[in-house]
C-alpha cells in the first residue's frame, strides 16, 4: 500500500490518539450455564464481533469492571491469528479473554471502524510482518500496535470512507450467510441420504430397515470394514525427499493438496522420474482415494483422470474395488458428519494429531448398492456446486474490499463529503 497521502491528510502513530489499552481476563475456571460472556479469539470476525457461539464465565464484579468491554471497544488478538479483530457496537454484558489486548481511541481524532479498516489493510499488516519478521513465536503486544503509523483524514471523511467499506462487509456478510446456510441443508441432505437413501422415480425412499452396527439403514445396504472395500490402503512415500525435487519431474501430492472431494493443483511439489519409479508403490491411479493424515485427517478426494504422480507421507491412499465402492461415494462419506466423528475418535498424536492406515482400515463404510451410492453422491455434490459458486463469489467480493481499501485509504481515490 502506497505510502503517499493528500496534502491536507496526516500520519500519526497509534499511541498520539490512544487513551487507554488492556490486556485482557485470564483464568483457568471452567464454562458455566450462567454469567458473564467471554469473548475469545474465535469471535472476532473483522470487524464484527459475533457473539452467538460465546462461552459463560462466573466473574467477580470487581473484575468485571476491569475487563467488561464497552461500545467501541477495539479488539485485537495478540496471538496466533495476527490482523483478526473486533469492534464492540453494542452493550454487551462480556469480557474479553487473555489472548485479546482492547484498546480505546480518542473519537476526536480517529472513529474506531475507520482505523479498523487501517488495521486490517496491507499497510498495518505489512508493518506487524516486520515486527514480527524471524520470531518463532508470533506475539505482538500493545506497544507494537502503539507504533503503527496510519494516515488520519479528517473525521467526516474517515466517516464517509468507513460507510463505503461496512456496506462492502455487509454484502460479505450476508453472502457468508447463504454459505451457512447451504451448508447446513448439505449437511442434513447427506444425513437423510445416508440412513434413508435417495428417492425413486416416484419420489419414495426405503421403507424397510434394519439395525446395523451404526445404526438402522435401509434393507439391502449393508456395512463393512473399509479394508473390505479396498486392494490396497497404505501411506505415501515416507522417506525424505528433498534430494529428489525438482522443477519439472512427477507430481508429488501432499496433505495440502488435498481439499474436500477436490485436489488443489497449486503449491504442487515435483520429484524426479528415477525417485517416482523407485517409490512404484506409492504412485496413484484414477479412482484412488487420498485422505489427509497430517493436518487435518481425514479430508478425502478422488484422484481424477488426468492426474499422474505420487504421494507423500502426509496422506494415505486407498484403492476402492469398483465393482463394491464408488470412489467419489467413499470419499465423500470420509468428508461428511459421520466419516468426521469416526476420525475424530481414532486420531493418535499430540499437538500434530494424524491419522494411520490402521485407523483407516477399520472405518465402517456404509454401502448401498453402486447404483444408488452414485446417485447419493450426485444429489451431495449438486449442493456442494451451489456451495463453491457462492463462495467464489464471497472470494470476488472480497477482492473488491481490498482493491477499495487500498485507493480509499491512501487517499488515492477521495470520497466526496457534505458540508457542515
Amino acid at each position: 500500500m502506497s505510502n503517499v497521502i493528500p496534502d491536507e491528510w496526516e500520519w500519526n502513530k497509534v499511541s498520539q490518539f490512544t487513551e487507554e489499552h488492556k490486556q485482557g481476563y485470564y483464568t483457568r475456571d471452567p464454562y458455566t450455564s450462567e454469567g458473564k460472556y467471554l469473548i475469545r479469539i474465535t469471535d472476532l470476525f473483522n470487524p464484527r464481533v459475533d457473539y452467538k457461539h460465546m462461552p459463560k464465565l462466573e466473574v467477580e464484579e470487581k473484575e468485571f469492571s476491569q475487563f467488561k468491554v464497552e461500545v467501541g471497544d477495539f479488539l485485537f488478538a495478540r496471538s496466533g491469528a495476527i490482523g483478526r479483530y473486533g469492534i464492540v457496537e453494542k452493550d454487551f454484558p462480556a469480557v474479553f479473554a487473555s489472548y485479546l489486548i482492547r484498546f480505546r481511541f480518542d473519537n476526536e481524532q480517529v472513529l474506531t471502524r475507520y482505523f479498523g479498516y487501517i488495521y486490517e489493510s496491507d499497510l498495518c499488516q505489512y508493518q506487524l510482518g516486520a515486527i514480527t519478521q524471524g520470531s518463532s513465536n508470533i506475539n505482538i503486544n500493545a506497544d507494537n500496535i502503539k507504533s503503527l503509523s496510519v494516515p488520519l483524514p479528517s473525521l467526516p471523511e474517515q466517516q464517509k470512507i468507513a460507510t463505503i467499506l461496512s456496506s462492502v462487509d455487509d454484502v460479505i456478510e450476508k453472502t457468508q450467510a447463504q454459505i451457512d446456510k447451504l451448508k447446513d441443508l448439505k449437511t442434513g441432505m447427506v444425513q437423510e441420504l445416508l440412513t434413508k437413501g435417495v428417492c425413486d422415480e416416484n419420489g419414495k425412499r426405503h421403507t424397510e430397515f434394519k439395525d446395523s452396527p451404526v445404526g438402522r439403514i435401509p434393507v439391502g445396504w449393508e456395512v463393512v470394514l473399509h479394508s473390505e472395500l479396498c486392494d490396497w490402503v497404505g501411506v505415501g512415500i515416507a522417506s525424505s525427499t528433498t534430494h529428489a525435487y525438482t522443477d519439472k519431474g512427477v507430481a508429488l501430492l501432499r496433505n495440502q493438496n488435498i481439499l474436500p472431494n477436490g485436489i488443489r493443483r497449486t503449491d504442487v511439489l515435483y520429484i524426479t522420474e528415477e525417485f517416482s519409479e523407485e517409490n512404484a508403490s506409492k504412485k496413484i491411479q484414477e479412482g484412488d482415494v487420498l485422505t489427509v493424515r497430517t493436518g487435518y485427517p481425514g479430508v478425502s478426494a478422488v484422484v481424477p483422470k488426468e492426474f499422474d504422480g505420487c504421494h507423500s507421507f502426509t496422506t494415505l491412499i486407498s484403492r476402492p474395488r469398483k465393482e463394491m465402492i464408488d470412489s467419489d461415494y467413499m470419499s465423500m462419506l470420509i468428508n461428511s458428519d459421520y466419516g468426521r466423528d469416526f476420525v475424530a475418535g481414532g486420531q493418535a498424536g499430540g499437538a500434530q494429531q494424524n491419522l494411520n492406515v490402521a485407523i483407516l482400515r477399520t472405518f465402517p463404510v456404509i454401502v448401498p448398492p453402486i447404483e444408488e451410492q452414485k446417485k447419493i453422491f450426485e444429489s451431495v455434490e449438486a449442493i456442494s456446486k451451489k456451495i463453491r459458486l457462492v463462495e467464489k463469489k464471497k472470494k470476488q467480493i472480497e477482492s473488491t474490499k481490498r482493491a477499495l481499501m487500498q485507493d480509499l485509504l491512501t487517499g488515492k481515490v477521495r470520497v466526496k463529503v457534505d458540508p457542515l
